[in-house]
């Protein structure tokens, strides 16, 4: 049993619940598709993601992203996206970013949080403005830069 990748079957529709560090320990399962399946990945426990863990995702999803009608993503933290950005085949063609989190800081108290974001409402950039601080009420900023973070919309988000 794989207690980093957690498998559920519904049908045709695939879960997958990625927790834990994805590496060179990580065993990656295989999966039983059924004609016209779709995966949907929920990375919201992920916690490192690393060069060997890298290596082995990208031959994992090689193995059945033809076999799948859709591959969906939600809860992508910023270790996940911020590979996104960097490595090309993190998330397969035609894969779909459905959310993910953006990490404000609060400058006056050292508080960091991350909101998770649909990225069908990112278009309007308004949403990462004024954000306050849940513990002094102060304002929170993007913890990282913008343009640079939110690069793979263009190539992962919905049209």
């Amino acid at each position: 049993m794989n207690e980093n990748i957690n498998i559920d079957y519904d049908g045709a529709k695939i879960l997958i619940t990625v927790n834990g560090k994805v590496n060179e320990d990580t065993i990656f399962p295989t999966i039983k598709f059924t004609p016209k399946s779709s995966v949907l990945f929920d990375l919201n426990g992920l916690t490192l993601l690393n060069s060997c863990g890298i290596r082995g995702w990208i031959s994992w999803l090689n193995t059945f992203s033809k076999s799948v009608s859709a591959v969906t993503f939600k809860n992508c933290n910023r270790i996940f996206i911020e590979q996104v950005n960097l490595i090309e085949g993190l998330v397969p063609a035609g894969g779909i970013i459905e959310s993910y989190y953006i990490p404000y800081y609060c400058e006056k108290c050292d508080l960091v949080e991350s909101e998770l974001v649909e990225s069908k409402n990112s278009a309007d950039r308004t949403i990462f403005k004024n954000k306050k601080c849940q513990k002094c009420q102060g304002p929170m900023e993007l913890d990282v830069m913008e343009e640079k973070y939110l690069k793979f919309l263009k190539k992962y988000s919905k049209k």
